[in-house]
């Protein structure tokens, strides 16, 4: 049964509030859901199953059509919500990591609990909680346990996560790390994207590519190698400019550079001291190239010039879209 009949059978098992229906669906496909009224949180989204590509690892991937984050200089961008998970909650380590650090600043449990995206209900997270024998409650405040600090440090890369690779499914990178742990989180994470970056590739898929170059940028510069990350938003720029993965109706109102790009490039290359940047924009070409390009590599270092040189990028975003995506 595909999963439009499996939710429509939920939704019609919630509204009639059938807990002997719901039950009977929930063991069956082994859906992981606590109760009925999570099935008000689950919200159905296109995914792309990669078990084709994957050993006993179904992947999930949500396209989401980003623009680049400012990584550096100024305030970031807002960070990406994720959706509720499909069908299956894996296990509470998002909940665990941000309620249980979050109580070692603030003990009142309640504002802590409103202040975090649980994706369950708060009176589900709170019970959790306390018969894990995370926290211990007394009135309205609550403080982390001995056994709450060793669980915390255990799901201690849910902060990585947070802050490099939020483009990408949590659970999804859960199941990940539990099926292919090496023991370094950092590793995990590189390995995670050379994984999508390889189905990327292979599917054409132009957000997929956009994403992955993304994060990797991120990984690079939380670990201060500020040359690799250079290398990572160099791609981004080689990606934009040569959008060979994208449908001609998503071309009408493309934009080949944009601004928060262009600023980490440029930001990027005074942290990495690097002495000539052409030679690295060749680099990152050369991990991009694709069987068609739409300019060479020469004629993207002149528009990387450009930018620099302070050009409105609006105006050669539209003088290389009329001049190559025409």
């Amino acid at each position: 049964m595909n999963e439009e009949i499996i939710y429509r059978k939920l939704l019609e098992a919630y509204e009639a509030n059938d807990v002997e229906s719901f039950e009977e669906i929930n063991s069956r496909y082994n859906l992981g859901l606590i109760s009925i009224e999570q099935v008000e949180l689950i919200e159905l989204r296109p995914t792309i199953d990669l078990s084709e590509y994957y050993v006993n690892y179904n992947a999930q991937y949500m396209k989401n059509y980003t623009t680049s984050r400012l990584l550096v200089n100024l305030e970031p961008l807002p960070k990406y919500k994720l959706k509720e998970p499909e069908f299956n909650i894996v296990s509470y380590s998002y909940m665990i990591y941000h309620v249980l650090t979050a109580l070692q600043i603030n003990p009142n449990l309640d504002e802590v609990l409103d202040n975090v995206e649980l994706q369950i209900p708060k009176d589900t997270a709170k019970n959790i909680l306390i018969s894990e024998g995370f926290i211990d409650v007394e009135g309205k405040t609550a403080s982390v346990t001995q056994y709450g600090f060793f669980r915390l440090s255990g799901v201690s890369w849910v902060s990585l996560y947070d802050t490099c690779l939020d483009y990408f499914d949590f659970d999804d990178f859960e199941r990940y790390m539990q099926e292919y742990d090496t023991g370094n989180v950092v590793k995990n994470a590189f390995n995670y994207l050379d994984e999508h970056l390889k189905i990327a590739r292979q599917n054409r898929e132009f957000n997929r590519l956009y994403d992955v170059y993304s994060s990797k940028a991120l990984l690079y510069l939380n670990e201060e190698r500020f040359k690799n990350a250079l290398i990572e938003e160099l791609k981004i720029f080689v990606l934009k400019l040569n959008p060979v993965y994208l449908d001609k109706k998503d071309l009408k109102d493309y934009k080949a550079v944009e601004y928060p790009n262009i600023n980490n490039i440029f930001e990027l290359n005074d942290l990495a001291e690097v002495k000539s940047l052409k030679r690295v924009l060749y680099k990152a070409w050369m991990d991009v190239e694709f069987d068609e390009m739409y300019l060479d590599k020469k004629e993207a270092f002149k528009y990387l010039t450009r930018t620099k040189k302070g050009e409105v990028l609006d105006d050669l975003s539209d003088e290389i879209a009329d001049k190559y995506f025409k």
